[in-house]
This record gives C-alpha cells, structure tokens and sequence, in this order.
C-alpha cells in the first residue's frame, strides 16, 4: 500500500521535472554488439550528409558513438525570411543485445533575420512567460518552431529503433 502511494506521488513529479527536449529510448534486440554498431555506424550515413563531420566520438569496443547534429527552422514573416539554427547530442549507446539511444542538449545556437541577431529562443513546447520579449515571435510561429525541432528529434529516435529492428541485408552480389 505504502508503496503504491509512493508510486503515484512519484510519477507526477518525474513527469514534471522531464525536459521537452530530452529524449531516451532503450530497448532488446537479437544482435551482438559489434552488430549493433554496424548498423548504427549504417543508420548515421544514411541519417546525416556527412557523417564524418557529426561523429565526435567513435569506440567500437565501448559500444559508444557520440555525434552532434544541427536542424535548421526557417520562417518567413514581416516580410522577412528569419532562420533558427538547434544543436543537438546524439549517443548511441549498445552491448550485446542492447541498445540505447539519448537525443540531449538540443539548444538554439544561433538565429538572424537576414543578416540582423534575433534572439535565441528558450527550449520548450508551451510559450514561454513574457514570451514576445524572449522570442520576438507570437505564440503561434513560436509553437510551430518548436513542434517542428520536437518533431525532428523524435524522428530520429524513432527511425534509429526501427533500423535497430530490421535484419541485416546480406548482399551477395
């Protein structure tokens, strides 16, 4: 009993603390280590235009590759075409039928409206309090933005478990 209410005091409060923008999936699948890098190392070339440039971090015998990615939102208004542009951390993580992937530290890095500083927009998917004099934007473009940058971060995540999911392709050509 002392338990249970543990729990249902407990799960608001994990909700509430999790960040919009921090995404962390773990999950089985029937593959050794060194397959699973394989098909992560498949997955990030044919996720990324260069994958070279997004790997910060490549051990093979760790079971760790660690890349920082960039998704640029553009929107035109006021006559003017205004673009955003959000880093993120992508680690892939897996040993022996494991894997686990965490999208982090997605932030707005930079932002112009043709050539003019626009400011940097707080990471969130409700607008933010004095939102017009953080953002520069209504509420409406604001949300779309970060539905978009939200959308694309979780895009990855869920194209990585299904890659993670599909047999290898064995080519006998």
């Amino acid at each position: 009993m002392k338990t249970t209410l543990c729990l249902l005091f407990m799960i608001p409060l994990a909700a509430f603390g999790q960040n919009d923008f921090e995404f962390v999936m773990r999950d089985s699948c029937a593959m050794t280590q060194n397959e699973i890098y394989l098909a992560s190392k498949r997955f990030i070339a044919e996720t990324w235009n260069d994958p070279n440039q997004v790997i910060k971090n490549d051990d093979p015998e760790a079971g760790v590759i660690l890349l920082r990615g960039l998704h640029i939102e553009e929107m035109r208004f006021q006559g003017i075409n205004h673009v955003w542009k959000f880093t993120y951390q992508v680690k892939f993580q897996m040993r022996d039928n494991e894997f686990r992937v965490s999208i982090e530290n997605v932030s707005c890095e930079s932002a112009d409206a043709e050539g003019r500083a626009w400011p940097l927009l707080p990471m969130s998917l409700t607008y933010p309090e004095r939102g017009y004099m953080k953002t520069s934007l209504k509420e409406d473009r604001y949300l779309t933005i970060m539905q978009n940058v939200h959308g694309v971060m979780q895009s990855i995540q869920d194209r990585y478990a299904e890659a993670m999911k599909k047999p290898a392709v064995k080519d006998d050509w």
